[in-house]
């Protein structure tokens, strides 16, 4: 039987936004559900939480790492005697589950970092968006975002 390729979620996110003629999230979130074959719901939402949950455990990664900080004399030292060792010590998730750190492959780290990248790539995107909008609120002169006629925004927004 041949396996039918799963088009990724962000490919149909993209897709979805650009056939919009508004820019209305929650249309485009109704769009997207829409655009998913029920039967690969649970593909979509692995690809999902996958990434969220490594946004999440950035966020706690991060939170502990300044805990950690906080009375330590020498930064060898935190390094040494707390930093790595609980950096070791953190979950992540994977496509085939979760791991401690310490158990991670380089094809794993390989993956995780493409993950953050995507992330990244998708915030550097999104901040480019805002800069435009804001850029077009000044020549339009206007005080709000809703002051903006949606073609221009919509234009800022999708591409179109």
């Amino acid at each position: 039987m041949p396996t039918t390729q799963i088009i990724p979620i962000a490919a149909i996110i993209r897709g979805e936004l650009e056939r919009s003629q508004e820019p209305n999230p929650v249309d485009a979130i109704d769009a997207v559900i829409a655009a998913i074959d029920p039967d690969d719901y649970a593909h979509y939402l692995r690809e999902l939480l996958t990434a969220r949950m490594a946004s999440e455990s950035g966020y706690l990664r991060s939170r502990t790492m300044r805990s950690v900080r906080k009375g330590v004399s020498t930064k060898q030292s935190l390094i040494r005697d707390e930093w790595w060792p609980q950096f070791l010590r953190q979950r992540v998730s994977l496509p085939g589950g979760a791991k401690f750190m310490a158990d991670v492959t380089v094809v794993d780290l390989r993956f995780l970092a493409g993950v953050r990248r995507g992330q990244a790539d998708d915030l550097v995107f999104r901040a480019e968006q805002f800069e435009s909008l804001a850029d077009l609120m000044v020549r339009a002169k206007a005080v709000t975002l809703a002051g903006l006629d949606t073609r221009s925004a919509s234009k800022v927004l999708v591409g179109a």
